[in-house]
């Protein structure tokens, strides 16, 4: 399976899935305009790695900004390894966070709920 990778710009987070190392990254701002265009690929690829996922997959969101509609595609990838969890594969989603932003923190342990299964809230301190 190849990997995914896009570079982020001031609307759009930068992308790095890496079939082999089990790794879903996210990282920047997610305001694109077309946030169906841009998560389907996504989506799309989870679907082909769920069928043969890593034995560990460590999903990382590093959000400073998304969208409402970008909160739902964010989610739904989330959902999509639900089941991988539920039949003991190692999933582990870490929530990177500004450590003063406490919207933030609390959008990380309810994606965690939604998720059915456990996040690591990870405070990051604020950039300059």
């Amino acid at each position: 399976m190849e990997n995914y990778t896009l570079t982020g710009d001031y609307k759009q987070p930068g992308v790095n899935l890496d079939a082999g190392k089990g790794i879903i990254e996210i990282k920047g701002r997610s305001i694109p305009e077309q946030t169906t265009k841009f998560y389907q690929p996504i989506l799309d690829w989870v679907d082909s790695y769920i069928q043969n996922p890593a034995e560990e997959t460590i999903i990382n969101y590093h959000l400073d900004y998304y969208n409402s509609s970008s909160k739902k595609y964010l989610l739904d990838i989330l959902e999509r390894f639900t089941p991988l969890h539920n039949s003991g594969k190692k999933i582990t989603f870490n929530w990177y966070y500004e450590e003063d932003d406490d919207e933030a923190e609390d959008a990380g342990i309810l994606y965690g709920e939604l998720a059915e299964y456990p996040v690591n809230l990870i405070p990051v301190p604020e950039e300059e």
